[in-house]
């Protein structure tokens, strides 16, 4: 009888260790999971930028928003960065018409599932872009807590496992985010600031400014900055969160 206990007991210690590890090893492929495509996204993300930044630069110097070749051109696109380990490189596009383009990366995680993250730019003044390449990014804007935002970068859509989940917040506020930095910004033609590379949303070259809780419901923005044309434009808030994108020409010399 003492022999059957004891074989029941050791049989229990060992099944036990078993579950013990392999709940281990499933929290160990979990996490190298979730890793990877957190490492996906984030390089998706990161070119994101970079595209967004190739673009003004070209909108700056010509005029226009340039097509792109994704087999020749991302190569010579400044701080795009290749999927180095632990990851898989995303594919890019970029949709282009006159004052408006929409950029996206489709990206593949571990378990094969698509996901889809972009950026919609609106002509300053205006709440809706154009569709991307794969119908997934649209032209009212990327995903945010249950609404949508443009000229900025996030999920096209609500997908399952955004870890980079973007948030929108829950007060209304102006974000103008302008090229080159150090822009005066007057709204009604009262100075509100001036665009601050410290509070760059990109990256150094960008400049920005935060208006939060606007009282009027409408008003009228203009950005000026010496050797750049000027450029005014009316914006309405209708939502929580509105961001103007705005490239500043430079003057004729």
């Amino acid at each position: 009888m003492n022999n059957i206990i004891i074989r029941v007991l050791v049989t229990l210690v060992m099944l036990l260790g078993l579950l013990m590890g392999f709940s281990k090893y499933s929290s160990f492929q979990f996490h190298k999971e979730m890793a990877f495509n957190i490492n996906t996204l984030k390089i998706g993300y990161k070119n994101l930028a970079a595209l967004i930044e190739y673009q003004d630069r070209n909108f700056q110097n010509t005029g226009t928003y340039k097509t792109i070749e994704p087999a020749t051109d991302l190569a010579y696109i400044k701080n795009f960065e290749s999927c180095a380990e632990n990851c898989t490189p995303c594919e890019y596009t970029v949709k282009i018409s006159l004052h408006y383009f929409t950029a996206t990366a489709k990206c593949i995680e571990k378990d094969g599932t698509l996901s889809f993250r972009g950026y919609v730019r609106a002509k300053p003044g205006q709440h809706v872009g154009i569709d991307g390449h794969y119908e997934k990014c649209k032209s009212k804007g990327i995903y945010a807590q249950n609404r949508y935002l443009i000229n900025t970068i996030g999920p096209c859509f609500k997908q399952e496992n955004d870890y980079m989940f973007i948030t929108s917040g829950t007060k209304k506020r102006l974000v103008i985010e302008t090229l080159p930095s150090d822009v005066e910004i007057r709204i009604n033609n009262t100075v509100f600031g001036t665009s601050s590379e410290s509070h760059n949303t990109t990256t150094n070259n960008y400049g920005s400014l935060f208006i939060s809780e606007p009282v009027i419901a409408t008003n009228l923005v203009t950005l000026s900055k010496q050797g750049y044309e000027s450029i005014t434009f009316s914006i309405d808030w209708e939502s929580y969160t509105y961001k103007a994108t705005v490239v500043l020409y430079a003057t004729p010399q």
